[in-house]
């Protein structure tokens, strides 16, 4: 395992459980792919609704990324959906 992460994003559906329940995600649904170690996806968190537009946003930790000469510094990533 590299331990890289990846996260998903399903929109709402009134039949979410028996829809998804056999599903294969496809290229498009993929938001982010982390690098080796830094464990994308690791944490996601409900924000509420960061921008204003009505329609609920999200956060994705990735708890591992290395950020300039910082290793394993970490950051979360706001999805605005």
């Amino acid at each position: 395992m590299n331990f890289s992460g990846r996260a998903y994003i399903f929109k709402g559906r009134a039949d979410f459980y028996s829809y998804y329940s056999n599903y294969t995600p496809l290229f498009t649904d993929i938001i982010e792919t982390g690098t080796l170690g830094d464990k994308f996806g690791a944490c996601v968190s409900g924000a509420g609704d960061f921008n204003g537009d009505g329609k609920a946003d999200y956060l994705v930790g990735v708890p591992y990324k290395d950020i300039g000469i910082s290793t394993d510094a970490g950051v979360w990533y706001t999805l605005l959906l």
